[in-house]
């Protein structure tokens, strides 16, 4: 993945999607955002299994791909980046996420094995669905 983004667009889009990340979770996918390019744009998805929000942003794509970040690394990060042009270059085979904005260069490291990389990618898309009673709690209305 090769993305150009300006980085108060990022930093908005990372502000709206950050609200889904579960902070405190036993799994740690969801304390990630996917980031991923999308028809010409730049996809950023989180999820705590309850809610999902995705947010797609106007990005320059030169490559495409798609990964897991850590979410309050990665908004921290763009966060306190100069207001210019960001770019994102992700090395497939280690999972490394390269982040140019200015003078400064930061690598970012996905918390998941590429083994994993499927996977975790599969649980952020999920959408979220209704909750079913359990069948303690259909008894106990019926009373």
């Amino acid at each position: 993945m090769n993305v150009s983004i300006l980085q108060e667009n990022i930093a908005r889009g990372l502000g709206i999607v950050s609200r889904a990340v579960s902070p405190r979770s036993t799994l740690p996918v969801l304390a990630n955002v996917m980031i991923a390019t999308d028809e010409g744009r730049l996809r950023l998805s989180a999820t705590n299994l309850e809610m999902g929000i995705t947010c797609w942003i106007a990005a320059r794509i030169e490559d495409e791909g798609s990964t897991t970040i850590p979410a309050r690394t990665f908004v921290d990060l763009i966060n306190a980046l100069p207001g210019e042009q960001v770019a994102l270059t992700l090395d497939g085979s280690t999972q490394t996420l390269n982040v140019r904005s200015g003078t400064s260069t930061n690598e970012v490291i996905s918390s998941l094995r590429p083994i994993m990389k499927n996977i975790a990618l599969e649980v952020l898309m999920l959408q979220p669905c209704m909750a079913t009673r359990s069948s303690t709690e259909q008894r106990s209305n019926r009373r």
